[in-house]
């Protein structure tokens, strides 16, 4: 199998201090990786990318060619901790962003429905605080995100695109989730 993308971070090719960087030197220097891989189920030519420095691309043509559609709000090294590709249209997406490393403590949660031209944060319809690890799964037309605090984990869902959440209720320990699979 080859190569089917060029470097998806931040890298320039005229990219100085590399050596010791700091975090925007790093960004320019390509410190970042690949850190999420979303393919669409229903289009084979389709694939979602999120890295750890805070870039979300995406392919129509199985890797011939890339376009950064990362959304405009999302900052800079923002790890890009899950990405859900839609089951019902090529074109929609989720990306759930970790922010800990910026020191905040509140999920960053987009969607979008053109093949990212666009994004809309559906993070103040989640209403959670004080995360850890921000995740988003789409199965069955719900997309569900979760968190991980200090006390306990929490799960919410939506059956509206992310107009607004509620609080799955299901009795476990408090862990963070981020494979977790819904049956309805």
């Amino acid at each position: 199998m080859g190569i089917i993308s060029p470097d998806l971070s931040g890298k320039k090719a005229d990219a100085q201090n590399c050596e010791n960087p700091d975090p925007e030197e790093a960004f320019a220097c390509g410190y970042g990786v690949i850190h999420e891989i979303a393919p669409s189920s229903l289009d084979g030519g389709v694939i979602w990318i999120g890295t750890d420095d805070g870039l979300v691309h995406v392919t129509g043509d199985g890797g011939g060619s890339w376009k950064n559609v990362t959304p405009a709000d999302l900052p800079r090294w923002g790890r890009i901790d899950a990405i859900a590709a839609s089951h019902f249209s090529s074109q929609r997406a989720y990306v759930a962003v970790n922010t800990q490393r910026l020191d905040l403590s509140v999920p960053l949660i987009f969607r979008t429905s053109d093949g990212g031209a666009t994004w809309h944060s559906i993070t103040a319809a989640c209403r959670m605080r004080n995360m850890s690890t921000p995740c988003a799964k789409m199965s069955n037309g719900r997309v569900c995100s979760s968190r991980e605090p200090a006390a306990a984990s929490t799960c919410h869902s939506t059956m509206v695109s992310g107009g607004s959440h509620s609080r799955c209720s299901f009795r476990r320990p408090p862990c963070g989730i981020c494979l977790f699979t819904t049956t309805t």
